[in-house]
């Protein structure tokens, strides 16, 4: 069966579990996002102060960056992850360059302890779809190695 970014039926919305608040709701769009049927929690406003409070998801881990939107850090969680190459150039363009990316990143999660379970490598940027370990705060520190030897062999490699 082949793999679809929505769901077949969008009329119904199913009730779940919200990891943040720990109450059962309706998929909202402002909640929740579907990526090939497993649901992905994006954000609530002002989550930081409510993970601050419950003992209950204390494995959970909420970040704020001054230059990217802020990150939930939840274990055994699947996440989307996407990179691009600095000021959109064509980096990947070759196959070569898209080979050493894709072997970097094997290399990178299996590392780390993260199951890669599909990618798409395209000339200017990738897209990784991923389940999370049991500590998965190390997920900024895997992609900084990855990025870093990437950006290193194709600056030697690449004209």
């Amino acid at each position: 069966m082949e793999k679809s970014w929505y769901p077949a039926d969008l009329t119904q919305k199913p009730i779940i579990t919200c990891v943040l608040c720990l109450r059962k709701k309706e998929l909202q769009s402002h909640v929740f996002a579907v990526i090939w049927s497993a649901v992905t929690v994006l954000l609530h406003f002002k989550a930081s102060t409510r993970l601050m409070h419950s003992k209950k998801i204390m494995d959970i881990v909420y970040k704020e960056y001054k230059h990217n939107p802020p990150h939930l850090f939840s274990p055994n969680s699947k996440y989307f992850i996407t990179g691009a190459t600095y000021k959109k150039k064509m980096g990947f363009k070759s196959n070569k360059a898209k080979e050493r990316l894709l072997e970097s990143i094997i290399i990178g999660f299996n590392q780390h302890g993260w199951f890669l379970e599909g990618w798409v490598i395209l000339d200017n940027h990738y897209h990784l779809l991923a389940n999370a370990p049991d500590n998965c705060n190390n997920l900024p520190e895997m992609m900084k190695d990855i990025h870093k030897f990437v950006a290193l062999w194709i600056k030697k490699n690449i004209p």
